[in-house]
């Protein structure tokens, strides 16, 4: 399914990627030392033939807290809804919590940050050389029909935040047919198809916080700092951060679908 992105917001802010816009009802001073807010954003979900066939919709609370020592505490919580043309509905929350110290340690949902996570980039427009192409899929995980109804699988276990990068250690492949694992097959698919969509919208969102910050070269901290932040760019990095962990999971749905054909 291919997912493209809309922010909800006062003053609609246009780029060549991406129509983004921000709401926010902020309860304190946009210092953002202690504030309240809410924001919305919105996805389209497309079929494999780009057809609209429903909206995610995900409504945010906000609120950051700074503690004596000056730590700031970012909590948002998620209420989720997908509504599909058809009339299906499903909703579901999640809850991210980001700690940022004075001394620049991060913190996600209790989780220690190091320098190597944080200091994960991406250039704007670059595409990375572990990323490859096949019939469908084609960032990490993949599937190509190479005979009548025989299909070869590949997919990597692990990426980096920005789903454009991992390593070969976590690679995996296999060739398998519809007569004994046809379900397993199109389960591979919607998964290799929702870790693409998922880089495809990182993509999209990185070149708008770089725009709505002004820098070239956005990282991993980058984004879990702009969340913490009074401005737009506080909404497109709580995206960025759900695109990161929807394709991280579908990519490991996706390997883990092949270690388990092949046992």
């Amino acid at each position: 399914m291919k997912g493209t992105f809309k922010k909800i917001i006062a003053a609609a802010l246009t780029f060549s990627v991406l129509t983004l816009s921000a709401s926010g009802v902020y309860a304190q001073s946009a210092d953002s030392e202690n504030l309240v807010d809410t924001f919305s954003y919105e996805r389209e979900i497309h079929d494999e033939n780009n057809n609209v066939i429903g909206v995610i919709t995900t409504e945010v609370s906000r609120e950051i807290k700074t503690e004596e020592d000056g730590t700031k505490v970012i909590t948002l919580e998620k209420d989720i809804v997908e509504e599909y043309n058809d009339g299906e509905e499903e909703q579901y929350n999640k809850t991210h919590e980001i700690k940022i110290t004075p001394s620049g340690e991060y913190y996600l949902n209790g989780e220690k940050l190091d320098e190597d996570f944080l200091n994960q980039s991406v250039n704007v427009g670059e595409k990375n050389k572990y990323a490859f192409k096949g019939e469908s899929g084609g960032y990490l995980a993949t599937y190509e029909e190479i005979s009548p109804n025989f299909f070869k699988l590949a997919s990597y276990k692990e990426a980096n935040f920005f789903l454009d990068y991992s390593s070969r250690k976590t690679f995996t492949s296999t060739y398998v047919g519809e007569d004994n694992h046809a379900r397993d097959i199109n389960r591979f698919m919607t998964k290799a198809d929702g870790v693409e969509d998922a880089r495809d919208d990182i993509s999209a969102l990185t070149a708008a916080l770089s725009a709505e910050l002004g820098i070239a070269v956005i990282t991993a901290g980058t984004v879990l700092g702009a969340i913490a932040s009074g401005t737009a760019a506080a909404i497109t990095a709580s995206e960025l951060l759900d695109a990161s962990e929807e394709g991280h999971e579908d990519l490991e749905d996706a390997y883990y679908l092949i270690k388990n054909m092949g046992s």
